[in-house]
């Protein structure tokens, strides 16, 4: 492994934690014998996730009847509303990270 820098980024955080992960070892472990923070570790841990979580849902309008919205959600489910301005509420939301 190399060394660690001083400020940790995507680069150098990303790969360890993947070692980390494959080598069995709690984190904890892991950092002591890599000689790294354990709550370091952590931290890149939780940021990673939550950039790789995808969104709960894709706002995609495949057809709007009159006041009628229909959202097709990545997980097969339709949902359709009749309420005026829905996709703004649901995009509000989804920006949210509820």
């Amino acid at each position: 492994m190399q060394h660690a820098p001083r400020r940790w980024n995507r680069e150098f955080a990303a790969p360890l934690l993947d070692e980390a992960q494959r080598s069995g070892l709690s984190l904890a472990a892991f950092a002591r014998l890599h000689g790294v923070d354990v709550a370091r570790l952590r931290s890149w841990r939780a940021q990673l996730k939550r950039e790789r979580s995808p969104n709960l849902i894709e706002l995609v309008p495949r057809s709007v009847a009159g006041a009628a919205i229909r959202v097709h959600c990545p997980s097969g489910h339709v949902v359709e509303v009749e309420a005026a301005g829905l996709v703004e509420v649901l995009r509000a939301v989804q920006e949210a990270a509820c």
